[in-house]
């Protein structure tokens, strides 16, 4: 999966390659509470996008597959998706409030990310990609937001969302909102 979004997203920097392994872990990280208050962002974020200057990079899929039975949904999507933005928000929360995740299975898959380093599938300096993961480990493994090379490159937009909710798109598409 980390070869695969290499490939795709070639301006990744190590902290993009945490974030992708940290939600494919945690999923989003965090438990969801307040169901109008993450709508609320989500609109809010949806508006953005609409405001944003074109070069917006664009999506032959809205789903994209980010492995352990997760993906991220690209709001850039949502409108061709046929989803309601509510539908679109519970499975965002349905996801975030039901996945668990572990800290041995985390490292494991950040040893694969030093592995992919050692054996040159990436371009990450060991030594930088050690000071990056033990000053993060220092902090407790909290959640890491994309690369400022990441966000202008490609402008993510996203929620991390079950895959089988992909398999059942045309399905919910047609249901209310």
């Amino acid at each position: 999966m980390l070869l695969k979004h290499y490939s795709l997203y070639p301006k990744m920097q190590i902290q993009d390659m945490v974030k992708l392994i940290y939600q494919n872990e945690f999923a989003g990280g965090h438990l969801i509470k307040n169901e109008d208050d993450s709508l609320r962002r989500l609109k809010d974020e949806l508006n953005s996008l609409e405001k944003a200057s074109p070069g917006s990079k664009m999506f032959d899929h809205a789903f994209e597959a980010i492995g352990n039975n997760l993906c991220r949904f690209h709001l850039v999507a949502l409108k061709q998706s046929g989803i309601g933005i509510e539908t679109l928000n519970r499975f965002f929360i349905n996801t975030a409030n039901s996945h668990q995740g572990n800290i041995q299975s985390f490292e494991e898959k950040l040893n694969e990310l030093r592995q992919c380093c050692k054996e040159g599938q990436l371009p990450y300096p060991l030594e930088e990609l050690e000071a990056y993961l033990r000053t993060y480990k220092e902090m407790g493994y909290p959640p890491v937001s994309h690369s400022e090379e990441y966000r202008l490159a490609y402008r993510p937009a996203y929620r991390i969302v079950r895959s089988e909710y992909r398999i059942f798109t045309r399905y919910f598409a047609k249901l209310i909102p």
